[in-house]
């Protein structure tokens, strides 16, 4: 009997000297953590291992109380290192949130460099992009005909005519996403487009391919933007500006709006300038 009490009382002294650590482990979103591998070390004492279940949970018996470093680690998740805790009743609760790793890809595809001189290439080529036509600064930017001069072999006459390696301005032919837009009087180029919704000019000087025409001079080629799944807005010069020359007075004013969009999306589009 005498044997039996003693075990009890030591059994109730180690019960009333350990401390117990518990607790959760979540993602960012709240969700438990399984599997993860949770270290804790107070002091000078040993390291302790547990790993937490389905629920995320965890649980630790200490024998010490005081500070401890708690140090989490799983597979997918950035790692929680000396995490302090205080320990300091029979019962501590902690709950740890772990972030998730989201690897990001980048695909980079090299080509060869096309040959200095292709023989296939019986004609010059010369090519503008909508980027560069709205980052250019040049008198008169919202017409596109002005935009044109930035192209080599290019020049405007002081009447604002272009001319293309040397042609006369009726010698160009100009093409607007497949359509002839070439004055059909006098063969010049006085549609007015929206420097906005341009994509691209591309310049083919003469000696060009049957299925461009005979334009002499060379073929100006202009493509478009085209809508995407998602609606998009622009709006231009929406503000006067003022102007102090002779006095006060409000300068040129050009507002411009652009609208794109899907018809039916993935399969129709729209885009309007």
């Amino acid at each position: 009997m005498l044997r039996l009490l003693i075990v009890v009382l030591a059994l109730a002294c180690l019960a009333v000297a350990q401390v117990h650590v518990a607790g959760h482990v979540v993602d960012e979103n709240e969700a438990p953590v399984a599997n993860a591998r949770i270290t804790v070390r107070c002091g000078d004492g040993p390291t302790l291992e547990a790993f937490s279940g389905q629920s995320g949970a965890f649980q630790f018996p200490l024998a010490v109380r005081g500070d401890c470093q708690l140090n989490v680690d799983r597979t997918g998740y950035f790692q929680l290192q000396d995490f302090p805790i205080a320990v300091s009743t029979g019962f501590s609760e902690v709950t740890v949130t772990l972030h998730s790793q989201h690897q990001v890809f980048q695909n980079l595809t090299v080509g060869a460099l096309p040959a200095h001189i292709d023989p296939a290439q019986t004609q010059r080529e010369e090519r503008l992009s909508g980027t560069e036509i709205n980052d250019i600064p040049y008198p008169s930017g919202h017409n596109l005909r002005n935009a044109m001069k930035l192209m080599p072999g290019v020049i405007q006459d002081s009447t604002g005519g272009i001319h293309v390696q040397g042609g006369g301005g009726y010698q160009t032919r100009y093409i607007l996403d497949g359509f002839d837009i070439s004055d059909p009087i006098d063969g010049r180029f006085s549609t007015r487009l929206a420097v906005e919704g341009v994509q691209l000019l591309d310049l083919t000087a003469a000696r060009e391919p049957a299925n461009l025409g005979n334009g002499s001079a060379g073929t100006l080629q202009i493509r478009t933007e085209s809508g995407t799944d998602q609606f998009h807005t622009t709006a231009t010069n929406f503000v006067p500006g003022l102007s102090t020359q002779g006095g006060m007075r409000i300068g040129g004013w050009t507002p411009r709006v652009g609208v794109s969009g899907p018809i039916v999306k993935g399969h129709a589009w729209f885009s309007d300038s």
